[in-house]
């Protein structure tokens, strides 16, 4: 390592692990608008950090998720228990931003809340960041003892505003200005509609949809830059097998994956819907663990059950916890081989050990309503709980509207207030003043709608 007596937290970064900078940097580019993001990159830099250790040790951590491999470390003796929680500290808080969105990954359908600022809550990723800086200073001692830990810098992180990144998007054909404004249009895309509003309005869901399909452009921009396809002539492109081959061949696998995953269920017979299948097809094929989870329930959707379980079990296998609920959606495939509605039970269990709030939600709901599982309304109503109170959004949502009926009453107590203004029902037959107000509220007529 090149041991300087002042660095940035980057350039420490770096040091360690040069194939970490990339996703550090990009998580502070677009951290403020962003937040959730920043995190699942932080969650990344601390896979590569981890790995570094193992080979440096001589711990054997192949195909071992993250929690097994931070643990596996632990036991060995290589890291003490201090760096030991704050590495599976940026583990949970880049597991929890899937938790917190209610992810749609895996069949759910469901989306989940967001905060105001950005996308996710900006303070837990300014944590994040000083929790990661300091297992950086710690990774620095361990692999460098009796040197002087040198005067570390934390890189300013500037909120540099939705304009300012597009125009670079737009000015420049750098791969990294495309993704981050790529980014900024993704997480706009999903800043949270008027928690009043019992409706989306037509002018919202245009610009949504607007949103997402500028974010899939610049990421799209990306690939294409990211292949480099300029450096071949006409004649070795065609050799390559043609374009479209050589792309999907030399192509970013971050960029194929946030391209696929705004496109592939969108739009069928269109030429982005076919794109986007082919992209998260080609991220999975080389084992991003999102893009795994998501092409393995595309599969498992297409009837593909056999692909389908491969894909999970890569997912799984690379620490991407989502493919838990997969899996037991694959499970109540009563068409699969592999139908097992305890397997699905069991898969859920599984998820909720690795500290996954979206198999709480998922189980929860199911014993809740008894459809796919046996009912048992009392434990499903506590892990329904168990996921709200882990940020998940849409066990939030359930428990406020399906549980306590709370969209229900809230409907009625607006029909109620709007009564008086109504004016009287010439045709209604005459009430008596005791008697039940014919509106249904249970109240007498002169103390209801009489009154």
């Amino acid at each position: 390592m090149n041991i300087r007596r002042e660095m940035t937290d980057v350039e420490l970064c770096i040091n360690l692990v040069p194939e970490a900078g990339e996703h550090y940097r990009r998580a502070l580019d677009v951290m403020f608008a962003y937040p959730d993001y920043a995190k699942t990159q932080f969650r990344i830099v601390v896979e590569h950090l981890t790995s570094m250790l193992a080979k440096r040790f001589q711990v054997e951590i192949d195909q071992v998720a993250l929690y097994d491999a931070i643990n596996q470390l632990s036991a060995s003796q290589i890291i003490d228990h201090s760096l030991r929680s704050d590495l599976h500290a940026i583990r949970k808080a880049g597991n929890a931003v899937v938790h917190s969105q209610g992810t749609s990954t895996a069949g759910s359908g469901e989306s989940g809340s967001k905060e105001a600022h950005g996308v996710g809550d900006l303070q837990s990723a300014v944590d994040a960041r000083k929790t990661l800086v300091g297992i950086f200073e710690s990774m620095f001692l361990l692999l460098n003892r009796g040197e002087k830990l040198p005067a570390i810098t934390t890189v300013e992180v500037g909120d540099f505003t939705s304009q300012q990144t597009l125009w670079k998007a737009v000015t420049t054909m750098g791969f990294e200005a495309k993704m981050a404004a790529g980014l900024i249009l993704e997480a706009q895309s999903m800043a949270p509609i008027n928690s009043k509003a019992l409706l989306i309005g037509y002018s919202e869901d245009v610009h949504k949809n607007t949103t997402v399909r500028m974010a899939a452009e610049l990421y799209w921009a990306a690939t294409e830059i990211s292949a480099g396809l300029d450096r071949f002539s006409f004649s070795e492109i065609h050799l390559k097998g043609g374009k479209e081959a050589c792309l999907f061949k030399l192509a970013n696998t971050e960029a194929l994956y946030r391209y696929g995953q705004l496109t592939f269920d969108k739009n069928e017979g269109e030429e982005s819907h076919r794109l986007g299948v082919k992209a998260l097809e080609i991220a999975a094929t080389r084992g991003y663990p999102s893009a795994c989870a998501l092409y393995g329930d595309h599969l498992r959707q297409k009837g593909q059950f056999e692909d389908a379980l491969a894909m999970f079990e890569v997912a799984l296998s690379r620490g991407e916890i989502t493919a838990y609920a997969g899996l037991a959606f694959l499970h109540l495939e009563k068409e699969s081989p592999f139908y097992s509605p305890e397997k699905a039970e069991q898969c859920l269990e599984d998820g909720i050990a690795r500290d996954c709030h979206h198999s709480e939600y998922l189980l929860g709901r199911w014993l809740y309503e008894g459809k796919e599982l046996e009912e048992d309304k009392e434990r499903g109503l506590k892990l329904l709980e168990a996921a709200a109170a882990g940020g998940h959004g849409v066990a939030k949502n359930y428990i406020n509207f399906c549980v306590e009926d709370r969209f229900a009453k809230m409907l009625q107590q607006q029909f109620l207030n709007a009564l008086p203004f109504l004016g009287p029902n010439t045709d209604a037959p005459k009430q008596g003043r005791n008697e039940p107000c014919s509106c249904g509220s249970g109240k007498k007529y002169k103390k209801c709608c009489g009154a």
